[in-house]
């Protein structure tokens, strides 16, 4: 036997990330954690920070499919090779993987054709979503992972916060992935409230994305806050003004 497998779980969860899977013994009694993260914006340069501390963490290998291109009117970004990193003091790994992903600019369609020979060679004990319950790549990355690597373990990471009735097919997706889940990270409680509504009743954590702190404790102050002066934090919003965004949660801190 390659490895020796507990029943017990092991929960390992940094910035974004939360995974819920068995622990592997290897032979020489090192502790191995195998991790796929589904994140099509994984290829962004200003992504890469995250995978550095998630391997800041001892025993993770880390594999990341993503698109080979991401971008709007705004950017555009191309990884044409894979990115590897290593934690020399913690010896964990990870691999970001790019590739051709159809409807990549549409969350609820896009999905990862590369999956199943990846999850095959790799047979990971986790398997991370970052998409929603009813999307056509949440669907496939369940129906994909039960056939090539079912002992993996499925964690979803929806971002909706509010209630929504689809249509079909997405009514149809939607319970399907919801039934099949392991665990889940919802990005925030509100989020949490909607998958729990949805039917979701395993282990979950409500974790946000992460922030690099550099970008709060800048060493020059911005032309608002030398007009405003000292003072409490300057906090500025680009968005539509309504219960769902969350500003009234601001409010109240206040």
């Amino acid at each position: 036997l390659d490895h020796a497998f507990i029943t017990h779980p092991k929960i390992f969860h940094h910035g974004f990330f939360f995974a819920m899977a068995n622990i592997i013994y290897s032979l020489d009694g090192r502790i191995a954690m195998r991790v796929t993260l589904l994140w099509h914006a994984a290829a962004d340069p200003l992504n890469r920070p995250l995978f550095d501390a998630l391997v800041a963490n001892p025993d993770l290998d880390l594999e990341v499919l993503t698109a080979d291109r991401i971008g709007d009117r705004l950017m555009d970004h191309r990884m044409r090779k894979p990115a590897t990193g290593r934690n020399r003091g913690t010896g964990s790994t990870y691999r970001i993987i790019p590739g051709a992903i159809p409807f990549r600019e549409h969350l609820g369609r896009l999905w990862y054709p590369a999956l199943a020979r990846r999850l095959r060679s790799f047979q990971p004990d986790v398997l991370h979503i970052l998409l929603e319950a009813a999307s056509v790549g949440a669907a496939h990355a369940v129906r994909t992972a039960k056939r090539v690597s079912p002992r993996t373990k499925l964690v979803l990471h929806p971002i909706q916060n509010i209630v929504h009735t689809y249509r079909w097919p997405a009514s149809l997706l939607e319970p399907y992935v919801i039934k099949r889940l392991d665990a889940a990270t919802a990005y925030s409680p509100g989020a949490l409230a909607v998958l729990r509504k949805s039917g979701f009743e395993g282990p979950a954590i409500i974790r946000p994305f992460g922030l690099d702190p550099k970008f709060l404790n800048p060493k020059t102050p911005s032309p608002v806050r030398r007009r405003l002066g000292a003072g409490a934090p300057f906090i500025g919003w680009v968005g539509r003004m309504f219960l769902g965004k969350g500003l009234h949660v601001l409010l109240k801190a206040s």
